[in-house]
Protein backbone atom coordinates (compact mmCIF):
# COMPACT_ATOMS: atom_id res chain seq x y z
CA UNK A 1 0.00 0.00 0.00
CA UNK A 2 2.65 2.49 1.07
CA UNK A 3 5.11 1.53 -2.18
CA UNK A 4 1.83 2.03 -3.81
CA UNK A 5 0.59 5.14 -3.06
CA UNK A 6 4.29 6.59 -3.20
CA UNK A 7 4.71 5.22 -6.90
CA UNK A 8 0.79 7.56 -7.25
CA UNK A 9 2.45 10.38 -6.01
CA UNK A 10 4.80 10.66 -8.34
CA UNK A 11 2.88 11.97 -11.20
CA UNK A 12 1.28 14.65 -9.11
CA UNK A 13 3.77 17.16 -9.08
CA UNK A 14 2.94 18.90 -12.29
CA UNK A 15 0.27 20.16 -10.80
CA UNK A 16 3.52 22.81 -9.53
CA UNK A 17 3.85 24.22 -13.32
CA UNK A 18 0.44 26.01 -12.76
CA UNK A 19 0.53 26.65 -9.01
CA UNK A 20 4.48 27.06 -8.02
CA UNK A 21 7.21 29.76 -8.51
CA UNK A 22 8.87 27.24 -10.51
CA UNK A 23 6.74 28.23 -13.39
CA UNK A 24 7.35 31.61 -12.66
CA UNK A 25 11.26 31.55 -14.19
CA UNK A 26 11.89 34.18 -16.46
CA UNK A 27 12.38 32.48 -20.26
CA UNK A 28 14.89 34.72 -21.35
CA UNK A 29 16.72 33.21 -23.63
CA UNK A 30 14.19 31.68 -25.56
CA UNK A 31 12.73 34.52 -26.25
CA UNK A 32 15.64 37.01 -26.95
CA UNK A 33 16.19 33.51 -29.98
CA UNK A 34 12.12 34.14 -30.85
CA UNK A 35 12.73 37.88 -31.34
CA UNK A 36 15.71 37.74 -32.78
CA UNK A 37 15.06 35.22 -35.21
CA UNK A 38 11.83 37.93 -36.06
CA UNK A 39 14.50 40.54 -36.65
CA UNK A 40 13.17 42.12 -33.32
CA UNK A 41 16.15 41.76 -30.65
CA UNK A 42 19.71 42.05 -31.25
CA UNK A 43 21.79 42.61 -27.82
CA UNK A 44 24.94 43.84 -26.98
CA UNK A 45 28.40 43.67 -28.13
CA UNK A 46 28.54 40.97 -25.08
CA UNK A 47 25.73 38.99 -26.38
CA UNK A 48 22.36 39.26 -24.69
CA UNK A 49 22.94 39.98 -21.14
CA UNK A 50 19.86 39.03 -20.09
CA UNK A 51 21.04 38.86 -16.56
CA UNK A 52 21.57 42.28 -16.04
CA UNK A 53 18.57 45.12 -15.67
CA UNK A 54 17.86 47.38 -18.38
CA UNK A 55 18.44 51.24 -18.93
CA UNK A 56 15.42 53.09 -19.85
CA UNK A 57 17.67 53.91 -23.12
CA UNK A 58 17.82 50.18 -23.65
CA UNK A 59 14.01 49.84 -22.88
CA UNK A 60 13.12 52.60 -25.96
CA UNK A 61 15.51 50.97 -28.43
CA UNK A 62 13.89 47.73 -27.17
CA UNK A 63 10.57 48.87 -27.99
CA UNK A 64 11.12 50.65 -31.56
CA UNK A 65 12.49 47.32 -32.88
CA UNK A 66 9.70 45.28 -31.64
CA UNK A 67 7.30 47.37 -33.41
CA UNK A 68 9.80 46.45 -36.40
CA UNK A 69 10.10 50.43 -36.98
CA UNK A 70 13.83 51.62 -36.08
CA UNK A 71 14.52 52.42 -39.62
CA UNK A 72 11.90 54.91 -40.01
CA UNK A 73 12.96 56.27 -36.32
CA UNK A 74 16.41 56.79 -37.96
CA UNK A 75 15.49 58.15 -40.79
CA UNK A 76 13.51 61.05 -39.56
CA UNK A 77 14.36 64.51 -38.30
CA UNK A 78 12.27 64.13 -35.04
CA UNK A 79 13.22 66.14 -31.82
CA UNK A 80 12.55 65.78 -27.73
CA UNK A 81 13.19 67.96 -24.75
CA UNK A 82 15.62 65.41 -23.05
CA UNK A 83 19.18 66.32 -22.35
CA UNK A 84 20.73 63.52 -20.94
CA UNK A 85 19.81 61.58 -24.24
CA UNK A 86 23.41 59.86 -25.38
CA UNK A 87 23.98 60.98 -29.34
CA UNK A 88 23.35 57.06 -30.65
CA UNK A 89 20.22 56.88 -28.82
CA UNK A 90 18.63 60.52 -29.96
CA UNK A 91 16.35 59.27 -32.69
CA UNK A 92 15.26 56.13 -31.00
CA UNK A 93 14.15 58.67 -28.32
CA UNK A 94 13.07 61.37 -30.25
CA UNK A 95 10.68 58.52 -31.89
CA UNK A 96 9.15 57.64 -28.77
CA UNK A 97 8.23 61.26 -27.42
CA UNK A 98 6.94 62.52 -30.67
CA UNK A 99 4.57 58.94 -30.64
CA UNK A 100 3.79 59.36 -27.16
CA UNK A 101 5.17 56.61 -26.00
CA UNK A 102 7.40 57.94 -23.25
CA UNK A 103 6.89 60.96 -21.41
CA UNK A 104 10.31 61.11 -19.62
CA UNK A 105 11.22 61.31 -16.03
CA UNK A 106 10.69 65.17 -16.48
CA UNK A 107 10.57 68.30 -19.02
CA UNK A 108 14.21 67.92 -19.35
CA UNK A 109 15.20 64.34 -18.02
CA UNK A 110 14.56 61.26 -19.87
CA UNK A 111 16.26 59.13 -17.04
CA UNK A 112 18.53 57.40 -20.13
CA UNK A 113 21.10 55.56 -17.81
CA UNK A 114 18.80 54.66 -15.13
CA UNK A 115 17.07 51.01 -14.46
CA UNK A 116 14.09 50.67 -16.32
CA UNK A 117 11.45 49.05 -13.88
CA UNK A 118 8.68 46.94 -15.31
CA UNK A 119 6.09 49.18 -14.66
CA UNK A 120 8.05 51.47 -17.15
CA UNK A 121 8.61 49.19 -19.86
CA UNK A 122 4.89 47.76 -19.73
CA UNK A 123 3.43 51.27 -19.50
CA UNK A 124 5.51 52.07 -22.84
CA UNK A 125 4.02 48.94 -24.55
CA UNK A 126 0.65 49.25 -23.10
CA UNK A 127 1.11 53.12 -25.40
CA UNK A 128 2.72 51.30 -28.28
CA UNK A 129 -0.46 48.89 -28.36
CA UNK A 130 -2.81 51.73 -28.53
CA UNK A 131 -3.65 51.90 -25.05
CA UNK A 132 -4.33 55.08 -23.68
CA UNK A 133 -4.38 56.93 -20.40
CA UNK A 134 -6.14 59.63 -21.89
CA UNK A 135 -8.97 57.51 -22.66
CA UNK A 136 -8.92 55.77 -18.87
CA UNK A 137 -7.73 52.60 -20.25
CA UNK A 138 -5.31 52.44 -17.37
CA UNK A 139 -3.18 54.74 -15.30
CA UNK A 140 0.94 54.41 -14.90
CA UNK A 141 -0.04 52.76 -11.08
CA UNK A 142 -2.69 50.36 -12.40
CA UNK A 143 -0.40 49.36 -15.48
CA UNK A 144 0.56 46.38 -14.33
CA UNK A 145 -2.75 45.43 -13.50
CA UNK A 146 -4.34 46.41 -17.00
CA UNK A 147 -1.41 44.60 -18.36
CA UNK A 148 -2.06 41.32 -16.41
CA UNK A 149 -6.18 41.63 -17.75
CA UNK A 150 -4.89 41.44 -21.23
CA UNK A 151 -2.71 39.15 -20.81
CA UNK A 152 0.45 40.60 -21.40
CA UNK A 153 2.54 39.62 -18.32
CA UNK A 154 1.58 38.42 -14.71
CA UNK A 155 3.22 38.78 -12.02
CA UNK A 156 6.29 35.65 -12.89
CA UNK A 157 7.51 38.38 -15.04
CA UNK A 158 7.21 41.71 -13.30
CA UNK A 159 8.11 40.77 -9.71
CA UNK A 160 11.59 41.72 -8.06
CA UNK A 161 14.54 42.55 -9.90
CA UNK A 162 13.46 43.72 -13.78
CA UNK A 163 16.55 42.00 -15.93
CA UNK A 164 16.73 42.46 -19.45
CA UNK A 165 15.22 38.71 -19.79
CA UNK A 166 12.36 39.59 -18.52
CA UNK A 167 11.99 42.48 -20.76
CA UNK A 168 12.18 39.67 -23.63
CA UNK A 169 9.87 37.96 -22.24
CA UNK A 170 7.25 40.47 -22.01
CA UNK A 171 8.49 41.86 -25.77
CA UNK A 172 7.20 38.75 -26.75
CA UNK A 173 4.15 38.35 -24.90
CA UNK A 174 3.42 41.85 -26.55
CA UNK A 175 3.27 40.00 -29.51
CA UNK A 176 0.28 37.76 -28.92
CA UNK A 177 -1.70 40.82 -27.40
CA UNK A 178 -4.24 42.45 -29.22
CA UNK A 179 -3.79 45.82 -30.81
CA UNK A 180 -6.95 48.23 -28.86
CA UNK A 181 -7.16 49.75 -32.32
CA UNK A 182 -7.49 45.86 -34.51
CA UNK A 183 -8.88 42.76 -33.96
CA UNK A 184 -5.77 41.32 -34.46
CA UNK A 185 -2.32 40.75 -32.44
CA UNK A 186 0.95 42.80 -32.95
CA UNK A 187 2.75 40.44 -34.59
CA UNK A 188 -0.17 39.88 -37.30
CA UNK A 189 -0.22 43.72 -38.30
CA UNK A 190 3.70 43.24 -38.24
CA UNK A 191 3.59 40.75 -40.96
CA UNK A 192 0.94 42.90 -42.60
CA UNK A 193 3.47 45.98 -43.14
CA UNK A 194 6.40 43.54 -43.87
CA UNK A 195 8.49 44.10 -40.81
CA UNK A 196 9.32 40.98 -39.52
CA UNK A 197 10.78 37.82 -41.34
CA UNK A 198 7.80 35.80 -42.78
CA UNK A 199 8.95 32.35 -42.05
CA UNK A 200 9.85 32.79 -38.66
CA UNK A 201 6.68 34.69 -37.65
CA UNK A 202 4.42 31.50 -39.40
CA UNK A 203 6.58 29.07 -37.34
CA UNK A 204 6.28 30.86 -33.95
CA UNK A 205 2.40 31.70 -34.33
CA UNK A 206 2.16 27.92 -35.44
CA UNK A 207 3.59 26.75 -31.86
CA UNK A 208 1.06 29.14 -30.20
CA UNK A 209 -1.79 28.32 -32.18
CA UNK A 210 -0.85 24.72 -30.78
CA UNK A 211 -0.97 25.86 -27.88
CA UNK A 212 -4.22 27.73 -27.76
CA UNK A 213 -5.58 24.49 -29.21
CA UNK A 214 -4.17 22.26 -26.53
CA UNK A 215 -5.35 24.67 -23.86
CA UNK A 216 -9.42 24.31 -25.64
CA UNK A 217 -8.85 20.97 -25.34
CA UNK A 218 -7.56 20.60 -21.58
CA UNK A 219 -10.87 23.45 -20.91
CA UNK A 220 -13.13 20.73 -23.03
CA UNK A 221 -12.67 17.67 -19.88
CA UNK A 222 -13.31 19.99 -17.05
CA UNK A 223 -16.82 18.19 -16.53
CA UNK A 224 -14.92 14.73 -16.66
CA UNK A 225 -12.97 12.46 -18.63
CA UNK A 226 -11.84 9.10 -19.15
CA UNK A 227 -8.44 7.56 -20.55
CA UNK A 228 -5.22 5.54 -20.30
CA UNK A 229 -2.81 6.45 -18.14
CA UNK A 230 0.89 5.19 -18.47
CA UNK A 231 4.10 5.84 -15.20
CA UNK A 232 6.97 4.47 -15.52
CA UNK A 233 9.98 5.80 -12.86
CA UNK A 234 13.53 4.13 -12.41
CA UNK A 235 16.02 5.58 -9.78
CA UNK A 236 19.32 3.75 -8.79
CA UNK A 237 20.95 5.35 -5.92
CA UNK A 238 23.87 3.56 -4.13
CA UNK A 239 23.81 0.63 -6.38
CA UNK A 240 20.59 -0.07 -5.75
CA UNK A 241 18.23 0.02 -8.27
CA UNK A 242 14.11 0.33 -7.79
CA UNK A 243 11.60 0.80 -10.82
CA UNK A 244 7.75 1.40 -10.93
CA UNK A 245 5.08 1.13 -13.51
CA UNK A 246 1.24 1.68 -13.66
CA UNK A 247 -0.50 1.30 -16.65
CA UNK A 248 -4.39 1.68 -16.48
CA UNK A 249 -7.46 3.81 -16.85
CA UNK A 250 -7.46 7.07 -15.57
CA UNK A 251 -11.49 9.07 -15.41
CA UNK A 252 -12.77 12.07 -13.13
CA UNK A 253 -16.28 13.18 -13.21
CA UNK A 254 -18.66 15.18 -11.21
CA UNK A 255 -18.59 12.22 -8.53
CA UNK A 256 -15.44 12.29 -8.10
CA UNK A 257 -12.19 10.44 -9.77
CA UNK A 258 -10.84 6.62 -10.37
CA UNK A 259 -8.01 4.82 -11.10
CA UNK A 260 -8.17 1.26 -12.38
CA UNK A 261 -4.75 0.22 -12.92
CA UNK A 262 -2.09 -2.68 -12.99
CA UNK A 263 0.92 -2.21 -10.81
CA UNK A 264 4.36 -3.16 -11.25
CA UNK A 265 7.57 -2.93 -8.81
CA UNK A 266 10.11 -5.41 -8.12
CA UNK A 267 8.96 -7.63 -10.68
CA UNK A 268 5.75 -8.20 -9.40
CA UNK A 269 2.57 -7.20 -10.58
CA UNK A 270 -1.03 -6.75 -9.18
CA UNK A 271 -4.35 -5.39 -10.82
CA UNK A 272 -5.46 -2.21 -8.18
CA UNK A 273 -8.52 0.02 -7.95
CA UNK A 274 -8.20 3.61 -6.45
CA UNK A 275 -10.93 5.93 -6.21
CA UNK A 276 -11.52 9.26 -4.82
CA UNK A 277 -14.33 10.87 -3.03
CA UNK A 278 -14.91 13.66 -1.06
CA UNK A 279 -10.87 14.05 -0.53
CA UNK A 280 -10.71 10.40 0.62
CA UNK A 281 -8.71 7.58 -1.42
CA UNK A 282 -10.07 4.51 -1.40
CA UNK A 283 -8.06 1.26 -2.40
CA UNK A 284 -8.80 -1.93 -3.74
CA UNK A 285 -5.91 -4.59 -4.12
CA UNK A 286 -6.10 -8.25 -3.82
CA UNK A 287 -8.81 -8.33 -2.08
CA UNK A 288 -8.76 -6.14 0.64
CA UNK A 289 -9.73 -2.26 0.94
CA UNK A 290 -8.40 0.29 2.69
CA UNK A 291 -9.04 4.25 2.68
CA UNK A 292 -7.00 7.40 3.66
CA UNK A 293 -7.61 10.85 3.56
CA UNK A 294 -6.48 12.30 0.28
CA UNK A 295 -6.87 13.95 -3.24
CA UNK A 296 -4.62 12.15 -5.64
CA UNK A 297 -6.47 11.81 -8.41
CA UNK A 298 -7.76 14.91 -8.73
CA UNK A 299 -4.52 16.15 -8.34
CA UNK A 300 -3.12 13.46 -10.87
CA UNK A 301 -6.45 14.56 -13.20
CA UNK A 302 -5.13 18.21 -13.28
CA UNK A 303 -1.65 17.39 -13.48
CA UNK A 304 -2.55 16.06 -17.19
CA UNK A 305 -4.88 18.84 -18.30
CA UNK A 306 -2.91 21.82 -16.75
CA UNK A 307 -3.77 25.32 -18.23
CA UNK A 308 -0.56 26.26 -20.16
CA UNK A 309 -0.19 29.99 -20.13
CA UNK A 310 2.03 31.67 -22.65
CA UNK A 311 4.47 33.08 -19.69
CA UNK A 312 4.73 29.98 -18.19
CA UNK A 313 7.41 27.80 -20.45
CA UNK A 314 10.56 28.84 -21.51
CA UNK A 315 10.49 27.51 -24.91
CA UNK A 316 7.73 26.45 -27.76
CA UNK A 317 7.87 24.08 -30.35
CA UNK A 318 5.71 22.67 -33.02
CA UNK A 319 6.95 19.77 -35.32
CA UNK A 320 4.62 18.73 -36.92
CA UNK A 321 1.62 17.52 -34.51
CA UNK A 322 3.71 17.45 -31.52
CA UNK A 323 3.69 20.76 -29.52
CA UNK A 324 6.78 20.60 -26.73
CA UNK A 325 7.07 22.84 -23.60
CA UNK A 326 10.66 23.36 -22.36
CA UNK A 327 11.14 24.77 -19.07
CA UNK A 328 14.25 26.89 -18.70
CA UNK A 329 17.11 25.73 -15.35
CA UNK A 330 15.30 26.89 -12.26
CA UNK A 331 12.42 25.45 -13.03
CA UNK A 332 13.54 22.34 -14.29
CA UNK A 333 15.53 22.41 -10.87
CA UNK A 334 12.53 22.69 -9.02
CA UNK A 335 10.14 20.82 -10.40
CA UNK A 336 12.95 17.99 -11.01
CA UNK A 337 13.62 18.12 -7.10
CA UNK A 338 9.83 18.05 -6.34
CA UNK A 339 9.10 14.87 -8.43
CA UNK A 340 11.94 13.17 -6.21
CA UNK A 341 11.64 14.10 -3.10
CA UNK A 342 7.73 12.99 -3.54
CA UNK A 343 8.67 9.78 -4.54
CA UNK A 344 11.34 9.61 -1.95
CA UNK A 345 14.26 9.72 -4.56
CA UNK A 346 15.77 12.28 -2.81
CA UNK A 347 16.57 14.83 0.01
CA UNK A 348 15.62 18.17 0.08
CA UNK A 349 19.75 18.09 1.07
CA UNK A 350 20.88 16.30 -1.61
CA UNK A 351 22.55 18.27 -4.28
CA UNK A 352 20.73 18.29 -7.66
CA UNK A 353 23.43 17.99 -10.46
CA UNK A 354 21.26 17.51 -13.15
CA UNK A 355 17.48 18.70 -14.11
CA UNK A 356 15.85 18.15 -16.84
CA UNK A 357 11.84 18.46 -17.25
CA UNK A 358 9.44 19.00 -20.43
CA UNK A 359 5.68 18.75 -21.43
CA UNK A 360 4.76 17.33 -24.80
CA UNK A 361 1.13 16.55 -26.47
CA UNK A 362 0.13 14.79 -29.62
CA UNK A 363 -2.12 16.80 -30.89
CA UNK A 364 -5.20 15.63 -33.82
CA UNK A 365 -7.42 18.26 -35.54
CA UNK A 366 -10.22 15.79 -35.84
CA UNK A 367 -10.68 15.28 -31.90
CA UNK A 368 -8.75 12.33 -32.04
CA UNK A 369 -7.74 10.94 -28.84
CA UNK A 370 -4.57 13.58 -27.53
CA UNK A 371 -1.15 12.03 -26.06
CA UNK A 372 -0.11 13.75 -22.71
CA UNK A 373 3.49 13.19 -21.57
CA UNK A 374 5.67 14.45 -18.78
CA UNK A 375 9.47 13.15 -18.88
CA UNK A 376 11.67 13.56 -16.10
CA UNK A 377 15.37 13.07 -16.24
CA UNK A 378 17.55 14.37 -13.14
CA UNK A 379 20.21 13.24 -10.81
CA UNK A 380 21.39 14.34 -7.09
CA UNK A 381 23.84 13.81 -4.73
CA UNK A 382 23.80 13.12 -1.18
CA UNK A 383 24.95 11.07 1.38
CA UNK A 384 23.92 7.83 -0.02
CA UNK A 385 25.43 8.59 -2.93
CA UNK A 386 24.91 9.49 -6.98
CA UNK A 387 20.46 8.96 -7.57
CA UNK A 388 20.03 8.78 -10.90
CA UNK A 389 16.11 9.46 -11.79
CA UNK A 390 13.84 8.99 -14.68
CA UNK A 391 10.22 9.08 -14.49
CA UNK A 392 7.56 9.30 -17.28
CA UNK A 393 3.66 9.38 -17.27
CA UNK A 394 1.09 9.75 -19.97
CA UNK A 395 -2.38 9.98 -20.46
CA UNK A 396 -4.33 9.15 -23.74
CA UNK A 397 -7.99 11.04 -23.86
CA UNK A 398 -10.52 11.49 -26.35
CA UNK A 399 -11.41 15.47 -27.14
CA UNK A 400 -14.66 15.81 -26.36
CA UNK A 401 -15.00 18.27 -29.36
CA UNK A 402 -14.13 18.01 -33.07
CA UNK A 403 -10.82 19.78 -34.69
CA UNK A 404 -13.30 22.56 -36.71
CA UNK A 405 -13.17 24.90 -33.66
CA UNK A 406 -9.48 25.09 -33.99
CA UNK A 407 -8.78 25.31 -37.62
CA UNK A 408 -9.26 29.56 -37.31
CA UNK A 409 -5.99 29.53 -35.34
CA UNK A 410 -4.54 26.43 -37.12
CA UNK A 411 -1.96 28.93 -38.35
CA UNK A 412 -3.10 32.19 -36.65
CA UNK A 413 -3.91 33.66 -39.90
CA UNK A 414 -7.52 34.95 -38.87
CA UNK A 415 -8.47 36.69 -35.46
CA UNK A 416 -6.24 34.78 -32.88
CA UNK A 417 -6.62 37.54 -30.00
CA UNK A 418 -10.49 36.30 -29.87
CA UNK A 419 -9.83 32.47 -29.93
CA UNK A 420 -6.77 33.76 -26.86
CA UNK A 421 -9.28 35.28 -24.95
CA UNK A 422 -12.18 32.62 -25.52
CA UNK A 423 -9.66 29.88 -23.76
CA UNK A 424 -8.08 32.03 -20.94
CA UNK A 425 -4.91 31.78 -21.83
Amino acid sequence: MKRYMRALSLVLVLALLVSSGAAASVRGETSADALAALGLFRGTDKGYELTRAPTRTEAAVMLVRLLGCEEEARAGARSHPFRDVAPWAQDYIAYMYEKGLTRGMSETRFGAGEPCSAQMYVTMVLRALGYDEGDGDFTYQTALAFAASIGLCDETLTDGVFLRGNLAAVSENALLTQVKSSDDVLLNVLRARGAVDEKAAAAFLSAHAALLRLNEAFADTADGFSGEVTLSRAASRGGVSTSVRVDGTLARSHEGAHLDASLTAGGVAAAARVWERDSTLYLTRGGENTARSGDALSRMCALFTPRLAPNRYAALTLDESVLTVRFDDAACRALARAWMALDGAADETDELTRADVRFTAELSDSGAPVRVTVTVDAACRGAAGLTEYEATSSLIFPSRRGGDRFSRCADLYGFPARVRRRVHC
